[in-house]
């Protein structure tokens, strides 16, 4: 089954994993409300979109304190490689999950916000090993709806080894950055491994899925 045919007759565990996360953070005592922003809100959202969610802290709650402790607020969701959303900072936290039991496009983001602010300009010099593949991933993104965007995350992978991409079809010069990501990773000693292999496994089966688009459109 292609990509998008899978994802499409799975969008209910989608809704369900919303629902789940949702349930999760409401239960702790210093939110005051979630809400469901980005494109499943405003109704443009199709089987590749993420799940985007804003926490409305209560009075009082630091937000970065609350920001820091969601991997164990989520504990009980399931196993996930947790992240943060540098676009965001320092301004606002968010902070961004891969469960482990759904498909890697359906991350969850969450957008945390309160009446006590606590200036987050130091977290965006800090390492964090996912977030190459939450770039890659987003380029994937980019090629599973028909679109090409690799330069943001090559020029993240150049920093640190030489990747060539030859002439060749988008999928497979995505698929030639994940070698270069290893290469990196495995020199850091990064716990890369688990997600690395999911990406792999996603960058065949947009492979598929092109080859369907390429032999629908001739």
């Amino acid at each position: 089954m292609r990509l998008d045919q899978e994802l499409e007759g799975m969008l209910p565990r989608r809704d369900d994993l919303r629902r789940i996360v949702t349930e999760a953070l409401v239960a702790d005592s210093r939110v005051e409300v979630v809400g469901l922003i980005g494109s499943l809100h405003n109704g443009k959202s199709d089987a590749f979109s993420d799940i985007d969610l804003e926490v409305g802290l209560r009075r009082g709650v630091v937000d970065r304190e609350f920001f820091l402790d969601l991997p164990r607020v989520l504990g009980d969701v399931g196993s996930t490689v947790p992240g943060w959303g540098f676009h965001a900072l320092p301004e606002t936290y968010v902070a961004t999950f891969h469960f482990d039991d759904y498909p890697l496009f359906w991350s969850v983001d969450i957008a945390c916000v309160g009446d006590v602010h606590v200036d987050g300009s130091d977290l965006i010099f800090q390492y964090r090993w996912e977030q190459i593949y939450k770039v890659w991933l987003l380029a994937a993104k980019y090629i599973a709806r028909g679109q090409l965007k690799l330069a943001e995350v090559w020029r993240l992978v150049e920093r640190h080894v030489s990747v060539e991409l030859v002439p060749s079809a988008e999928v497979e010069r995505l698929a030639a950055l994940l070698d270069g990501i290893e290469r990196r990773k495995i020199d850091r000693g990064d716990p890369y491994e688990g997600l690395h292999r999911r990406c792999v496994e996603l960058a065949n089966d947009l492979r598929t899925l092109t080859e369907h688009r390429s032999d629908t459109a001739t």
